[in-house]
């Protein structure tokens, strides 16, 4: 219970002085120019232990306007959050399985399915 507490307290601070990933109980999607409105557009990568995740491109601010960052800026704002807030973005075996889950979810509705991180940081394979 600790660790959910500490998450939660972390992240009501970055998501007051920071950026943050879409939140469908907050967040509206909004047009940020992928040619209709946008929940999340996710990247995949290796996260700095050589595991596949999946982050997002669009953050948003305190204010709940979104902002598009560029693949660098979204990865090093992912890692931070993740560190900051206690929230893990979901891990993959391969870059391949990581594809094919955020094309999964974009098909399902993107980030109006759920939160893309979790407390808890589950590893799917």
């Amino acid at each position: 219970m600790d660790k959910v507490a500490e998450a939660l307290i972390n992240q009501m601070q970055v998501s007051k002085f920071g950026l943050r990933p879409y939140d469908p109980a907050r967040d509206v999607a909004k047009d940020v120019g992928f040619g209709g409105p946008s929940t999340e557009y996710l990247a995949t990568a290796q996260d700095p232990y050589g595991a596949a995740f999946n982050y997002p491109t669009i953050w948003y601010d305190m204010y709940g306007n979104p902002q598009v960052l560029d693949p660098q800026q979204a990865y090093d704002q992912s890692i931070n959050y993740e560190q900051a807030a206690g929230i893990g973005f979901p891990r993959y075996k391969t870059i391949g399985n990581a594809v094919t889950a955020a094309e999964n979810r974009s098909a399902m509705g993107g980030g109006d399915v759920g939160a893309l991180g979790s407390v808890f940081g589950f590893t799917n394979w």
